[in-house]
C-alpha cells in the first residue's frame, strides 16, 4: 500500500498530523469513506485541506486507495479503522475542523440501533475533538437516523444548526456520490443536517465511561509488564492447568474474560476478551520465563492491546492467578495501575 494508507497498529495515540501531511493545514475528517468518490472529489476541490478517512473495511478501502492514487493527491491519508475509535485514538481536543458522516449504517432493527456510530455519547465526544466553529455534516437515506442525530446533538449545548431548515432533502455543495445517485433515480429521498460547534464543552464522566480510550493520558501509553519472581522454576503445564476459564471479572456489561489457555513448553498463551463501555478487545498475554526463577507477563506483539482500565486489570488478575499458584512469590516490575494492584493485589507502588 503506499504512503497515504495508514495502518492502526502503526498509528501512535495522537500522531503528529503536522509531520504526516507535511503542513498545518485544517483537516476534515470523512468517517466511512466506501469506495473514495466523496473523499476524492472534497480532497480535489479543497487543496488547502487535509482529508483523511477511515472504514471499518479494508476490502472497501483498497478501493479508494486505487482512485486517490490515480488521481495524485497528496492531502488524503485513509485508515481502515472503526469510527468511534479513530476519533478517540487520532486526536486530541479541537484538533479537526470538520467531520462528514454519510450514510452510516442506519441498524433499523431496534434491538440492533445501540450500534450505530452517533448515539447519545457520540455528539460529546465530537464536541471535544472538533475546533470552536469546525461543522459535522451527516447524509443518509434512512429519516429516523437523522431525527434522533438531531437530538442528540442539540442535547449537548455546544452545537448550532448550520441551516435554518435542521433536517433538509437537499444540500447545494453535496456530492452526490454512485450511491446517492443510484437512490434518487429508484425515488428514494436523502437527508441532510449539520451542525457548527459554537462553544467548548466538558466531557461527562459517562461519555469517558462509553469510550474509555479518552480516560488515557500520554504518560500511560507504556506496555504493560508484570515481572514475578516466584523462587523456583516456573511449571508452565501446572500454570495452564490451574489458570482460570470464562468470565473473571463482571461490573454490568464490562467483562474480562478468559477464551482460552494454550500451552506452550516455554511459556503459556491467555486468549483474552474485554468489553468496556463501546470498545472490544481481543488479546493474548503471554506467561513466559524470566532469568531462572520467574516469569514474565506481556502482551503478545501480534494483539497489542489499547492500555485501558480493564486491559490493566487482566494483568493484575492473571497476576492474582500466578501468585495463588506459587504464594511465595512476589513482583519484582509492574507498569500497571497503581489503584488496581491496590484492590486487587494489596500492593502499593
Amino acid at each position: 500500500m503506499s504512503r497515504l494508507y495508514l495502518k492502526e497498529n502503526d498509528l501512535p495515540f495522537y500522531p503528529n498530523w503536522q509531520e504526516i501531511f507535511e503542513n498545518s493545514n485544517p483537516i476534515y475528517v470523512e468517517i466511512g469513506v466506501g469506495k473514495g468518490d466523496f473523499i476524492l472529489e472534497m480532497a480535489k476541490n479543497n487543496p488547502q485541506v487535509n482529508f483523511v478517512g477511515v472504514d471499518y473495511s479494508r476490502e472497501v478501502l483498497r478501493s479508494a486507495v486505487k482512485k486517490i492514487e490515480s488521481a495524485q493527491l497528496k492531502n488524503v491519508r485513509l485508515i481502515p479503522m472503526e469510527g468511534a475509535k479513530f476519533l478517540c485514538k487520532a486526536f486530541t481536543s479541537e484538533a479537526i475542523s470538520g467531520l462528514y458522516l454519510n450514510f452510516p449504517d442506519p441498524w433499523i432493527k431496534r434491538k440492533k440501533a445501540k450500534n450505530r456510530l452517533v448515539n447519545e455519547a457520540f455528539p460529546w465526544l465530537l464536541a471535544d475533538r472538533l475546533k470552536l466553529s469546525g461543522f459535522f455534516r451527516m447524509a443518509t437515506d434512512y429519516k429516523p437516523y437523522i431525527e434522533q442525530t438531531v437530538e442528540f446533538f442539540l442535547k449537548t449545548g455546544a452545537f448550532a444548526p448550520l441551516w435554518e431548515e435542521v433536517i433538509r432533502t437537499e444540500v447545494e455543495d453535496f456530492y452526490l456520490t454512485k450511491y446517492a445517485k443510484k437512490w434518487l433515480s429508484l425515488g428514494g429521498t436523502l437527508y441532510f443536517t449539520g451542525f457548527k460547534k459554537i462553544k467548548r464543552v466538558e466531557l461527562p464522566n459517562w461519555v469517558k465511561d462509553y469510550y474509555p480510550l479518552l480516560k488515557i493520558s500520554r504518560d500511560e501509553l507504556l506496555p504493560i509488564v508484570n515481572i514475578l519472581k516466584l523462587n523456583q522454576h516456573p511449571d508452565f503445564k501446572k500454570l495452564y492447568e490451574t489458570l482460570p476459564r470464562g468470565i473473571i471479572y463482571q461490573k454490568e456489561e464490562n467483562l474480562v474474560k478468559v477464551l482460552d489457555v494454550y500451552f506452550k513448553d516455554d511459556g503459556v498463551l491467555v486468549d483474552l476478551l474485554v468489553k468496556e463501555g463501546s470498545l472490544k478487545e481481543r488479546f493474548f498475554i503471554l506467561i513466559s520465563p524470566y532469568q531462572k526463577d520467574g516469569v514474565i507477563l506481556t502482551s503478545h506483539e501480534a494483539t497489542p492491546p489499547e492500555p485501558t482500565d480493564l486491559v490493566h486489570l487482566a494483568f493484575v488478575l492473571l497476576c492474582k492467578e500466578v501468585l495463588k499458584v506459587y504464594p511465595s512469590a512476589h513482583i519484582l516490575k509492574t507498569t500497571c495501575k497503581e489503584k488496581l494492584l491496590k484492590r486487587y493485589l494489596n500492593l502499593t507502588c
